[in-house]
């Protein structure tokens, strides 16, 4: 039969192993480890003009309110020059109409790593031109080597584009998404792991200090 006290030292040590996780969790997340949460490389191959990435799925805490500061850097592996992009959905659609590009419909992640990503093309035959020429653009980059765009979200409708600096087909690079990690996730996590701590050292001897029942 379980009585009471063992009930209450088990509820202890799983409450403090959950506790203790979700510090361990804060920290590895927190400034601590890097600025920003960055994804590992997502490696961009395609014929077409562009690359467009919507429902960035960004790092959230549901401890804490997250940034709204995006981070995306990339770098061509080709011979072009890189041109990387924020403008709204509706004046990217525009400038897309009747052009070659590949959309981002589906990535899965699995901690930092993009495991899987589906594109889905749309053919079209028109020339956009450079994209540094259009006006649209809320936040953009573009030139040869290593690439930084750094942008405040701002209420909207949002998308990201990859492209070649002069807009022709064939975009090759390697990209990478975060944002900023919040502020107080240093003092969350060690308060979490404090908590934890105590709470798991409490069911422990809670649980052991159980007399034994007779056979």
């Amino acid at each position: 039969m379980v009585t009471r006290g063992t009930k209450n030292g088990f509820g202890l040590v799983l409450v403090g192993l959950f506790l203790v996780l979700n510090g361990f969790g804060a920290l590895f997340s927190s400034r601590l480890f890097g600025e920003y949460n960055l994804t590992d490389r997502l490696m961009i191959e395609v014929s077409s003009r562009a690359v467009v990435t919507d429902d960035v799925e960004l790092p959230t805490y549901w401890f804490v309110s997250s940034s709204e500061d995006v981070w995306v850097e990339g770098a061509a592996t080709g011979f072009e020059a890189l041109f990387m992009g924020i403008a709204p959905v509706d004046a990217v659609a525009g400038y897309l109409d009747g052009v070659a590009h590949d959309e981002i419909t589906d990535w899965d992640f699995f901690k930092n790593d993009i495991e899987d990503v589906v594109y889905t093309r749309n053919e079209g035959t028109t020339d956009p031109g450079a994209p540094g020429a259009e006006g649209f653009w809320v936040a953009s980059v573009s030139g040869s080597g290593e690439q930084t765009l750094d942008w405040t979200i701002e209420s909207g409708k949002w998308v990201v584009v990859i492209m070649n600096a002069d807009g022709s087909p064939g975009v090759s690079a390697d990209v990478r998404l975060g944002v900023l990690a919040p502020s107080g996730l240093v003092p969350l996590g060690l308060a979490l792991l404090a908590v934890g701590l105590v709470a798991l050292i409490g069911g422990v001897r809670l649980i052991s200090s159980l007399p034994a029942r007779p056979d």
